[in-house]
């Protein structure tokens, strides 16, 4: 029985020579049970299948960089099979070789590797996530690497094709906003002057006064739009200083006054009995102030309250805007600070914005080295 039980065993290619050595240098008394062999044969053959099935593709390497044993999903990937590789260095399949060769080494030295790799197919280039890892023996002494390399072509070319897109998209914005802007400047220059003259007629001076504010008004959406545009496009540049927040939160409720007061909204300000001061852009920061303070008026129905906090000290300051606004649901709140995000307008709020506001308040006190958040009861 032990005889026809090895018979079957050594039909398994890795386990002939073990098994041989047993049959001939160990008596049969000493050898494993049928029940073993039938469960190691059963877990040579499942690994084998893993191997031969898996999309991704394994290779084991030996710890001169050489392929050990290569399956049909590296054979796939690369168009070559085991022979053809075997006496080739595993780095040197790769089109950014040093960095598969860095992996490579750090997988040999213990340690385990995510990385990024191309590999040349003809004209064509595959990009692959990478992981190596060490290969080690039941004493746990590295023995070689194995390395595990998924294609992610079709995502890397969605990935590049929304980037080129996100590009493109900002590049219009640019351009958009230079080209509003333009038109701008003379009608604001032409309210300005036709406010000077003298109106017997009120209805006349009450339309010069409307275009006067509306231009405002859209001046600030279109510069809303450049700023968007240089923070995306990584060409926003700081003007930093030291600067005093008080005169931060002045400038800002100053920016913001017209909207507060034509709203009706009480503003109270608490600021800290000693005048705080923080390394920055005079003008941005005070965009961001009034940003906050706009976005509240805007959402605060008419005769609201609305509260502009500061504490801290000179190495941290937290500044708070609290309104009793219509409040945010719990997915816009997540959402609050993401451009041309914005709450569900109603008729009564005509100065909704673009969704801008609060994004590039975000963008700005990131660029300031702090951190913004929301909060709403609902």
């Amino acid at each position: 029985r032990v005889h026809a039980e090895i018979a079957i065993a050594t039909q398994q290619g890795r386990l002939r020579t073990t098994l041989d050595r047993m049959k001939l240098r160990m008596p049969a008394a000493a050898l494993p049970d049928g029940g073993e062999y039938r469960r190691l044969v059963a877990s040579d053959r499942y690994l084998a299948s893993v191997l031969r099935h898996a999309h991704d593709a394994i290779v084991s390497l030996d710890p001169d960089g050489f392929p050990a044993s290569w399956n049909r999903g590296a054979e796939l990937l690369f168009g070559l099979n085991f022979e053809q590789v075997r006496r080739v260095p595993f780095a040197s399949l790769f089109r950014n070789t040093d960095a598969a060769e860095s992996a490579l080494g750090a997988a040999l030295s213990g340690s385990f590797c995510m990385i990024g790799l191309e590999v040349a197919r003809g004209d064509d280039a595959r990009y692959l996530d990478a992981n190596f890892g060490a290969l080690r023996d039941d004493g746990q002494a590295v023995i070689g690497a194995v390395a595990i390399l998924r294609d992610i072509t079709e995502r890397h070319r969605a990935e590049e094709e929304l980037r080129a897109t996100s590009r493109h998209k900002d590049e219009f914005l640019a351009m958009l906003a230079h080209e509003l802007r333009n038109p701008l400047a003379p009608i604001r220059s032409a309210a300005q002057i036709l406010g000077m003259l003298p109106h017997p007629d009120p209805r006349g001076m009450h339309a010069i006064e409307i275009i006067g504010r509306q231009a405002e008004h859209m001046t600030g959406l279109i510069d809303d739009l450049l700023d968007v545009a240089r923070v995306t496009r990584g060409t926003f540049a700081l003007d930093r200083e030291i600067l005093a927040i008080g005169e931060v939160v002045h400038d800002a409720v100053e920016q913001a006054r017209t909207l507060i007061e034509a709203r009706h909204h009480a503003l109270h300000i608490e600021l800290p009995l000693t005048e705080l001061h923080v390394r920055g852009d005079r003008k941005r920061l005070t965009q961001v102030v009034a940003n906050l303070l706009v976005n509240a008026a805007k959402y605060t129905p008419d005769g609201g309250s609305i509260t502009l906090s500061v504490a801290g000290d000179d190495r941290h300051v937290d500044l708070a805007v609290v309104d009793t606004g219509i409040g945010m649901s719990p997915e816009l709140v997540d959402r609050a600070f993401e451009l041309f995000v914005q709450a569900e307008r109603s008729p009564d709020r005509a100065e909704g914005g673009l969704g801008i506001g609060l994004s590039l308040v975000r963008s700005l006190v990131a660029m300031h080295g702090g951190q913004v958040a929301a909060r709403s009861e609902g």
